[in-house]
């Protein structure tokens, strides 16, 4: 662990004893018993031996290396950034996101430069591979930017510039995995027949539901399609669009009440 203080290296070492105990407990109660009965030879009992040793092993060491990144805490950040980053990790993980996702993101979004993946380890003191599968992840969602420099094969990672596009992203891609395939089950089960009262009462407040959301995902598919110029207007305005509504209804009800009623014509 690297520039570990001894508290923390210390904290980490009994969480990793306290794990193995609890692994190697789990082993000993069958948690992972390979069957031998009589009729298994000596060779293939020691092989069966064998594979339980190297899946102790193996879970052991899998789960300890998830300690010690979670344990980290010494970065090689200043106090400002460290505790912007700190904090965006742990919104991160009230979100359904990885800490870890969270905090790159942070430090990608701070950085005055393009990051590659040995610069954001040695930056947030964790492993190069939690730092791979984050950034992979970051890519999945859109939200990073590859950038290459010459004469250097590294890859190196930004955000983009515009925090508007970065809230388009965000709002389009939460949208595809959160609320298309809610949308998808709701249409799914209205098309059903309901076979008793309280399905029928269920497929009301699932309608009302699906309603809801449905307008408000023709709301957005209006409103992202604004330039950010009058996006930024339009949220600026707050509560004063509520007059505009009332302005709105106060023409349209005098627009009626000039219009020639056909009654007094005959």
């Amino acid at each position: 662990m690297r520039n570990a203080s001894p508290g923390v290296f210390a904290s980490s070492l009994q969480s990793a004893a306290d794990l193995i105990q609890v692994k190697f407990s789990h082993v000993a109660s069958g948690y992972i018993q390979p069957t031998i009965n009589e009729g298994t030879s000596k060779l293939t009992q020691a092989s069966l031996a064998d594979c339980r040793r190297n899946a102790k092993v193996s879970i052991v060491i899998s789960e300890i290396s998830e300690i010690t990144d979670a344990t980290e805490t010494t970065m090689n950040l200043p106090p400002l950034v460290q505790s912007f980053v700190l904090h965006f990790g742990e919104m991160g993980s009230r979100w359904g996101i990885n800490r870890t996702v969270g905090q790159i993101y942070a430090l990608l979004f701070v950085s005055p430069a393009p990051l590659c993946a040995e610069e954001i380890a040695e930056s947030l003191g964790i492993s190069r591979s939690n730092v791979s599968m984050s950034l992979r992840e970051l890519q999945a969602w859109n939200l990073v930017i590859l950038k290459h420099k010459p004469d250097d094969r590294r890859d190196f990672f930004t955000t983009p510039d515009d925090v508007w596009h970065i809230l388009r992203t965000l709002a389009e891609e939460r949208k595809k995995r959160e609320v298309d395939p809610t949308l998808s089950v709701l249409r799914e089960i209205l098309m059903q027949r309901p076979a008793s009262d309280a399905e029928r009462h269920a497929q009301q407040r699932m309608s009302e539901m699906h309603t809801l959301i449905e307008q408000l995902t023709h709301w957005y598919e209006d409103v992202k399609q604004l330039e950010t110029e009058r996006l930024a207007t339009l949220l600026s305005l707050g509560a004063k669009v509520t007059k505009l509504l009332e302005a709105k209804d106060r023409v349209v009800s005098l627009g009626r009440s000039r219009r020639p009623n056909p009654a007094n014509k005959s």
